[in-house]
């Protein structure tokens, strides 16, 4: 084949010609398809970047291997410094060693995981954000690392904080989750409510082993519903905490995003 062809081959010169501009036709077919996809790739990658949400990627050992544009327009840093597991250097003190904890363990269980932290600016003042991820396949459907989004929940946070004071002079309890409503932040009141001394932070495990059994079903199955559908709650159950039954009323939302998926769950 190939060139030997051509030097053992009786070819006439219109065959020779043929398969020479075949040759010629593969090749620049080639080169149209590594431009085309130069060309994805970098309007891919400029979309990205164009996101206020910033993106990031792991590889199986939890080593960051991607952050996108905004993540160093934040934080004024550059790839050799946050790359790896150098962006937790960006994370409160106070924040750090919770962060990373729940990453690497979601990490090794191949789970999604939603996480709020303070992240440090260029400027040295922090802010608030969600960090969201969920497990990533390859092309041969292997385990790939994960994909992630850090979102700026500043305003939220700081409102939240607002009513959390204002709840404390009513005995309201207050929780909030994000999608995926793995772990749900509690204000003090609601804690009490359910038994947990000191915890902010409480898996739906947690708080439904805190209710009487003969209520329990209910409640799962009526959050299960919410978080899934978007539909309201508004439920009245038993819990057990200290011993004594105590009735509470829960009434809980859902925000959506913009395809109508519930993306928030507070009440």
């Amino acid at each position: 084949a190939g060139a030997d062809d051509y030097l053992v081959k009786p070819f006439s010169a219109n065959e020779l010609l043929a398969r020479v501009q075949t040759q010629v036709a593969m090749g620049r077919e080639r080169r149209q398809m590594e431009h085309d996809a130069r060309a994805r790739e970098a309007h891919v990658r400029a979309l990205v970047d164009a996101s206020p949400a910033m993106l990031w990627t792991t590889d199986n050992d939890g080593r960051c291997t991607y952050l996108s544009q905004r993540w160093y327009d934040y934080t004024g840093r550059t790839p050799e410094q946050d790359l790896g597991m150098g962006w937790l250097d960006n994370v409160h003190p106070e924040d750090m060693a919770r962060s990373g904890e729940i990453f690497l363990a979601a990490n090794a269980a191949r789970q999604p995981f939603s996480l709020d932290y303070r992240l440090r600016r260029h400027d040295g003042s922090y802010r608030w954000f969600i960090d969201a991820g969920m497990p990533r396949l390859s092309a041969a459907g292997e385990p790939d690392g994960y994909v992630g989004t850090v979102i700026d929940i500043q305003v939220r946070k700081t409102l939240q904080e607002r009513f959390e004071r204002v709840s404390e002079a009513g005995d309201i309890g207050v929780w909030y989750a994000d999608a995926p409503f793995t772990e749900f932040q509690l204000n003090a009141e609601m804690a009490v409510h359910f038994g947990l001394d000191g915890p902010r932070q409480a898996s739906v495990n947690a708080l439904l082993a805190a209710v009487a059994p003969e209520d329990r079903e209910r409640l799962a199955a009526s959050v299960e519903h919410t978080v899934r559908s978007g539909a309201p709650l508004d439920l009245e159950f038993r819990t057990v905490a200290g011993g004594a039954q105590r009735w509470l009323r829960a009434i809980g939302w859902c925000g959506l995003g913009k395809h109508g998926q519930p993306e928030r769950f507070d009440g």
